[in-house]
């Protein structure tokens, strides 16, 4: 009688160790997916707060650049209005806070100045100027963003060059 030997390194995986393996890939790829989802969650947390920081720059900008060479200016009731050009044409500028609209905006001459963004939108939660002496305007914005609802202010002293 002829001997018949099974031969073990061709039998192949046993269905416990796909089952291991299918395990462990599944575990892995959770793993991935968790990290790549919290990374994507802190990029849009930074987005939004870069989008608030520049928001609330430009709008701080706007009014120091029209604010730098003015002729005059008058804060009423956090209004500010700023005379520019000669005495035959007297062009004013006004910055005030809008509460119109939800979110409320930084309005220029009835233009929003802050407000929009590509991802969320920037609230103006506050708006105050203080007038010391006869040029130097200190100027103060908050915003709060709408989806972490973090606020950030910026407090902008400007030198008023030509007020008269």
């Amino acid at each position: 009688m002829k001997k018949c030997y099974y031969n073990f390194a061709n039998q192949g995986f046993i269905l416990v160790e796909l089952i291991l393996y299918c395990l462990l890939i599944m575990l892995i790829t959770q793993v991935l997916a968790n990290v790549m989802v919290s990374t994507y969650k802190n990029y849009q947390c930074c987005l939004s707060q870069i989008e608030l920081q520049h928001n609330i720059r430009f709008a701080v900008e706007s009014i120091e650049r029209d604010a730098f060479l003015a002729k005059k200016i008058e804060v009423n009731n956090n209004v500010l209005l700023i005379f520019k050009g000669t005495d035959t044409t007297n062009e004013v500028v006004r910055y005030e806070l809008s509460r119109k609209y939800h979110p409320y905006r930084l309005m220029r001459d009835g233009q929003p100045v802050t407000g929009n963004s590509i991802n969320n939108e920037v609230e103006i939660s506050s708006f105050s100027l203080i007038k010391k002496g006869n040029n130097i305007l200190d100027v103060e914005i908050i915003g709060v963003d709408s989806n972490s609802s973090e606020y950030l202010a910026i407090d902008k002293v400007i030198n008023i060059m030509n007020e008269t």
